[in-house]
């Protein structure tokens, strides 16, 4: 692997088992090279399947970094949970999100399709309560909303996913590093019976103070 791949943008398109797979170990090693660095996950898509949301999902809360999800393009059903899932959430002005309960077709014996319909409708509830409590909202404030224009799908325009809850700045991420230093006093010296100065030398790293001990031959003056 190359150090590019290594940081090469995290673009979700698809929710397949196969994209699903690939973002994981693609956080995961982002994750492991640096366990503070935000993650920047871009959204690009028009949806797809429930269980690989939810493997990206967990993928996201399983890792100690900040997330950060960008919606470039457009980024529907599936794509606007995930978007919504972000610790930092951006949207590109000239992206658009579309919101709508999950899809489910049958095609087995009565019984099957009942049992299929029956768990439809409680990954629909987990998605949608999921997304409601995201944008500090209810599942019965966003069917109502549905309800209110006759349609199962509600578009959004930037400033409309802002306004919603979904995302929290419209634009994209700018990430810098920050380096931060701690600076404690050095202490007078100490000598040992020998005459031989005992010194506490401070090593300033840039993320924590460390302080090691050391001698230096220099023998006390006397008089």
């Amino acid at each position: 692997m190359t150090e590019d791949s290594k940081y090469s943008d995290i673009v979700v398109n698809k929710f397949t088992e196969e994209s699903a797979k690939a973002f994981r170990d693609k956080v995961l090693r982002r994750s492991s090279i640096d366990p503070n660095m935000p993650v920047i996950i871009y959204v690009d898509s028009y949806g797809g399947n429930v269980d690989a949301l939810n493997t990206m999902i967990s993928t996201m809360h399983q890792i100690p970094n900040p997330t950060v999800t960008v919606c470039i393009g457009k980024a529907m059903s599936c794509g606007a949970i995930l978007l919504a899932a972000g610790d930092y959430r951006f949207c590109d002005p000239m992206a658009r999100v579309l919101i709508h309960e999950v899809t489910a077709g049958s095609i087995n014996p009565i019984n099957d399709m009942e049992n299929d319909v029956k768990e439809c409708r409680r990954l629909n509830n987990q998605m949608m309560n999921f997304l409601a409590k995201r944008c500090n909202k209810t599942y019965k404030q966003i069917k109502d909303m549905m309800h209110a224009q006759d349609s199962r799908d509600i578009n959004l325009t930037a400033k409309e996913a802002l306004d919603f809850g979904i995302v929290d700045h419209i634009g994209t991420p700018i990430v810098k590093p920050i380096i931060m230093y701690s600076i404690d006093s050095v202490p007078e010296h100490n000598y040992s019976k020998d005459g031989i100065a005992v010194i506490k030398e401070v090593v300033i790293t840039n993320s924590r103070t460390k302080t090691k001990t050391k001698k230096k031959k220099t023998r006390r003056k006397t008089r």
